[in-house]
């Protein structure tokens, strides 16, 4: 069977230290960390939107047993539509979601993009190390 017309949504490559496992979604680069956090690093200057959340939420569901952290790194700037957020809000096996944005005012907007009665927790960081930090202590609390 040729596959080489076949386009397939993710594509899985390992990560050579073992660490992680990177993964390519049609939207944006993802990387499962070892400790169970997705990160995912949006296409530069795109919209996420809901059916890109549905994409994450299919990986997070085949590719984790338990429930992860998702780091949204706002390295190649995007932007969330109303949907994005909504499914966003519901996806399921998430603990907690932290928005990795170096400036001020994008740090401010994505406080107000998931209200505190979430169900789960949600932070903004403009230092990854932190932000990671701060998901594995989540995982630890939940």
């Amino acid at each position: 069977m040729d596959t080489s017309t076949i386009e397939p949504l993710i594509l899985v490559a390992i990560n050579v230290t073992g660490k992680c496992m990177e993964h390519r979604l049609s939207f944006a680069d993802a990387i499962i960390h070892s400790d169970g956090i997705l990160e995912i690093i949006t296409d530069a200057d795109m919209e996420l939107s809901e059916t890109d959340v549905k994409e994450i939420q299919s990986m997070v569901h085949d590719q984790t047993e338990a429930s992860c952290g998702i780091l949204l790194n706002n390295k190649n700037s995007f932007s969330l539509a109303f949907e994005a957020i909504q499914a966003l809000r519901k996806m399921q096996n998430t603990y907690a979601i932290a928005t990795l944005d170096r400036s001020d005012i994008g740090c401010k907007m994505w406080k107000l993009i998931v209200p505190k009665d979430s169900r789960y927790l949600v932070n903004t960081f403009a230092d990854r190390d932190k932000a990671l930090d701060w998901l594995r202590s989540q995982s630890d609390a939940s």
